[in-house]
């Protein structure tokens, strides 16, 4: 085949897999967004499922309280009107702690949705990292090989119309976008 019926840059090509890239960026920005929205709803459900499970055991422990003092007072009525007053007590610490525990609360509840919200990326990271150590070493393999022993490059290379003079085998030029040789 001519050098004229294939050409070896195809500016519809570099369009085509520019945008195949930042499809597959979305789709990937996309799938991590849709998984820290899950690992915090997860983490919000459980949240709310202790909750549930501690209201519980609060209810049954004020009943045993109520049954407790019923003994000791000797009246039904007084043993869970001591329970009862028990909570009012706690209802007015609260009021006054209102600002404090309710700022204690928003920070808590921030450093858990954010640390939910994260809790990946320390992998991906460290993935990310040791990948960027691999090319260093890669790159610094590379630079100590000698141009002669590059498989892609002829031994004569030549600098009119960039393209590598070879006697054996095609060199990096001689293969057009689609990765066919010449």
């Amino acid at each position: 085949m001519t050098t004229n019926n294939k050409r070896k840059f195809s500016l519809s090509g570099t369009f085509k897999a520019g945008r195949e890239y930042l499809d597959t960026r979305f789709k990937l920005i996309q799938l991590q967004f849709a998984e820290r929205i899950v690992r915090v709803v997860a983490s919000l459900l459980v949240d709310l499922l202790k909750a549930i499970f501690a209201l519980f055991v609060l209810f049954f422990l004020s009943l045993a309280l109520g049954f407790y003092f019923s003994e000791l007072l000797g009246s039904m009525a007084l043993g869970f009107l001591a329970t009862g007053g028990i909570f009012v007590l706690f209802i007015l610490i609260l009021s006054l702690l209102k600002l404090p525990l309710e700022r204690w609360l928003i920070n808590l509840s921030i450093k858990r949705l954010l640390w939910k919200w994260y809790e990946g990326d320390e992998e991906e990271e460290k993935l990310f990292e040791s990948e960027k150590s691999k090319n260093q070493q890669d790159a610094a393999f590379q630079s100590t090989v000698p141009p002669s022993s590059n498989p892609f490059q002829g031994p004569n290379p030549s600098p009119i119309n960039g393209q590598n003079q070879t006697s054996a085998g095609a060199g990096v030029n001689d293969v057009n976008y689609e990765g066919e040789r010449k």
